[in-house]
Order: structure tokens, then C-alpha cells, then sequence
């Protein structure tokens, strides 16, 4: 069972407020953070948490797996939302439906942390990011500033119309209302794909407290037929009802994960999680269109590129994601491992196999089993196995038999540099234990 799970649990069973579950949530969240980001960012962390009482300036906190740092308020929600984005992943369980996203919209971007976490994980991203309030937007800007022209910071809230609202409210809890403070800008998911030059939106974000329920009761065919991924912070269950209406209309899959429930006493609301987060995808055909052809190279370029881009690959199933191994352990050396060594071993040795030369020695010293039949060089290796226990033939005697005349192409029709480097990178061990070269014409 993973901590999220675990989480998952205690907050149905003991409540968001109680006092129990928040210790709790707050240990998990302090061991994950450890584990991701290390003994230094965890200690960065805690001084934010200590004074943050103070007021004081915000606070640069260097997250090991972002490129710069992230700048926090202290005594502010800067820092559960940036612990929930940054370390506990809450955005990052559905990919896209493209390996390598060009552009993102973040409705809602508050102080820029969602788009931080999708401009640090997809290289190619470039994000337009929404934050009407002016304080939180200015935190935006300085977290968004490194990044360049990769971002478009816009002071403006999400609509059905282009013009202005009354806006009020502070942090994550700002939004549009007939009781706002001030007015904000408006602009519309339309306008923004007319100026977008791929006109496709591959990620749309949205966390705009509520005015989601006026967008969903609009005409969203001018904008839902060009979004290829959203994720949807739902704020009550009417518009999670509504969410999910429209959805079915437009041919879309919804996966629903919980992510925190916000109590609303007194309401009658108040035992219903008030905050769902709804990662919607495309339909399954948009996937199994990968499959369509097999001797479209593009499709299987696509397809690997997609299952190597990370632990949270559609297709990607078991307890691979929570191994936190991505980035030097493929998939299917993963399964490899699960395989063909001693894994009781894996929970102990795990965090210490940090690159690929410590995964090689896990292999070797964890190994139980020494031959392997490929199916590219199917004759030879079972002509060598049965040699080995004392049955002599052939490679050619068995070629004889055989019934399949269909005939491996070189691995170079398939794999482009760019491919070869990933597949080194993540699969290392096992091109290496069968000894692939993938540019050449076969294994050796």
C-alpha cells in the first residue's frame, strides 16, 4: 500500500480537521519530502514552517528536483500548495496524451507552482498561466522568471466573456464574486487558443474556486475539442455532476482521484468531499491508435517514447510509480528485476541504487537466473541452452522446423538517436545483460 493510499484512508476515517490525521498527513509529507528531495530541502522547509509566524520576506527553497528555486510567503498557503504540487505529485498522475507536450494553460496559477512542476518534468512545455490576483500573481511572476519565454504570465481570471469581474479574496482562497474587493480582467479559453500559434492546448489546468461551473455550463465546443489532458479542481458536487455531464457529452474519460476535502461547516455539503481533483483524458481510441499499424515506425517511435517518459506512462501499472526510479530505471528493466532476481533484497537496497552502475551490481549480486532465450535470436539461444544440458544441435538444425517466416528488422529502422539515448538512459541493464545495439543490425 503506498502513502498516498494510506493518507487516503486516514482522511475518510478520521476527518480532514482532526487533529490526528493532519499529525499524520504532515509525518507522510515530511518522510516523502526526505525522500524525494533530501536532508537540505527538508531542513529549508522546516526553518519556512518555524517562522511562519513572522511574516517576513518569502524564502528561496531549492527543491532538488526543480531547475530553480521556488520562492515561498511564510505563514501563507505557498507552502502546502507547493509540498502538494512539488513533492507529493498531486498533478502529475495522468500524463498527457503526447510524450512530449508543447503547451500548457494553468487557470488559477496562484504562485506558479503548478506550472513550475510541469515546466522542470516536460522540457518542451511552454505554459500560459492565469492568476488574476495581483499579490499572488506578483509571486508568480518571480517563480516564472527563470524560465524565460517559456512562460506567459497573464493578469487575468478565466470567463465565458472577455472583459472584467469583481474579484476578492486572499491566496488560494481568491476568487471571482458579486462581494470582490476589486475588478480583474477576463479573458476566455477561445481567445486564448486563437493566440496560442498550435491552437491545441496538450495540458489545461484549472483551480479558479468554483467559477468552473459557469465554463462548464457554456458552449465548450469551441474550446474542449482542442484540449488534449484537463485537470479540474471541482469545488462541491453540483459542478462535479455537471464536470461529468459534459464530459460524456464531449466522448471524454474521467479518472476521479481525491486529493483533500475541505469541511464547510455549517453546509450540507459538509461529509461530501468539496474538492475533487478530475483528471480527464481522451478516448481509449486516441491510445490504441499507437497500435495501428505495425509497421509504422512513428507509431512505435511514439509509443516507446511514451512508456520511457516517466513513472506515471498511461500503461503503466503495479507499484512501479512509488519505486521513485524513474529516471535511471525504465519499466521494463523494472520488471526485469521483478523477475529475475531475489526482490526481497530491492526494499533495502532500493534507495541506494541511484545510477546505473548500481542497478548493474544489484543485478549481479541479486541474479536467479543465467540464460535467457531471445525472441531475436531465438534459434541460437535455445541451440545453446540445449547444448548446455547435453542435447547437441544447432541453430541451422532448428531453423529447419521452423513454421514463423517473418523476419526482424534492424533496430536502427526503429530507433532514431534521440531514442537511443532514452532507451541507454532508462533500459541500460537490460541492453546491457542482452547485449542490444540498438543502431547496429541485431543483438550481438
Amino acid at each position: 500500500m503506498t502513502m498516498e493510499a494510506i493518507r487516503r484512508i486516514a482522511r475518510q476515517r478520521l476527518g480532514y480537521r482532526s487533529p490526528v490525521y493532519r499529525l499524520a498527513a504532515q509525518t507522510l509529507t515530511d518522510g516523502m519530502t526526505l525522500w524525494r528531495e533530501g536532508l537540505a530541502t527538508y531542513r529549508q522547509i522546516a526553518r519556512l514552517r518555524a517562522a511562519a509566524g513572522d511574516g517576513g520576506k518569502p524564502v528561496a527553497i531549492q527543491f532538488r528536483s526543480l531547475q530553480h528555486p521556488l520562492y515561498l510567503r511564510p505563514g501563507t498557503d505557498d507552502l502546502n500548495a507547493a509540498l502538494n504540487n512539488i513533492v507529493r505529485r498531486e498533478y502529475g498522475y495522468q500524463p498527457p496524451p503526447h510524450a512530449s507536450p508543447k503547451v500548457m494553460v494553468d487557470a488559477g496559477a496562484y504562485i506558479g507552482d503548478t506550472a513550475v512542476f510541469f515546466l522542470n518534468r516536460y522540457p518542451s512545455i511552454t505554459v500560459h498561466a492565469l492568476e488574476p490576483n495581483p499579490e499572488s500573481r506578483a509571486m508568480a511572476e518571480r517563480n516564472l522568471a527563470p524560465y524565460g519565454d517559456r512562460v506567459n504570465l497573464i493578469p487575468a481570471a478565466l470567463s465565458t466573456t472577455v472583459g472584467s469581474v469583481l474579484f476578492g479574496g486572499t491566496e488560494m482562497g481568491a476568487r471571482i464574486g458579486e462581494g470582490g474587493e476589486f475588478e480583474v480582467a477576463t479573458t476566455t479559453l477561445p481567445t486564448l487558443l486563437r493566440r496560442i500559434p498550435e491552437g491545441h492546448i496538450d495540458v489545461l489546468k484549472m483551480d479558479i474556486e468554483g467559477a468552473e461551473m459557469e465554463l462548464l455550463s457554456d458552449d465548450v465546443s469551441g474550446w474542449m475539442p482542442h484540449v488534449g489532458l484537463m485537470i479540474v479542481e471541482t469545488h462541491g458536487p453540483e459542478i462535479t455532476e455537471k464536470l461529468q455531464e459534459v464530459m460524456a457529452s464531449q466522448g471524454w474519460q474521467a479518472t476521479l482521484r481525491v486529493l483533500r476535502q475541505r469541511a464547510r461547516a455549517p453546509s450540507r455539503w459538509k461529509e461530501i468531499p468539496s474538492v475533487l481533483t478530475r483528471i480527464l483524458r481522451h478516448d481509449a481510441l486516441e491510445f490504441q491508435s499507437l497500435y495501428a499499424d505495425h509497421d509504422d515506425v512513428e507509431l512505435f517511435r511514439a509509443w516507446l517514447r511514451r512508456v520511457l517518459q516517466g513513472p506515471e506512462a498511461p500503461y503503466i501499472e503495479n507499484d512501479y510509480p512509488m519505486q521513485l526510479v524513474d529516471k535511471h530505471l525504465g519499466l521494463y528493466s523494472y520488471r526485469f528485476l521483478r523477475l529475475f532476481t531475489d526482490f526481497k533484497a530491492w526494499t533495502n537496497l532500493r534507495p541506494k541504487l541511484n545510477n546505473a552502475t548500481d542497478v548493474r551490481q544489484y543485478y549481479e549480486d541479486h541474479a536467479i537466473c543465467s540464460t535467457f532465450i531471445r525472441n531475436e535470436r531465438l534459434e541460437k539461444d535455445l541451440a545453446t541452452l540445449l547444448c548446455d544440458i547435453g542435447m547437441k544441435t544447432t541453430a541451422e538444425e532448428l531453423l529447419r522446423e521452423k513454421v514463423n517466416a517473418s523476419q526482424h528488422r534492424p533496430y536502427s529502422e526503429y530507433y532514431d538517436n534521440e531514442l537511443v539515448e532514452l532507451v541507454r538512459n532508462k533500459d541500460a541493464l537490460i541492453c546491457d545483460v542482452f547485449r542490444y545495439d540498438l543502431l547496429g543490425q541485431e543483438a550481438h
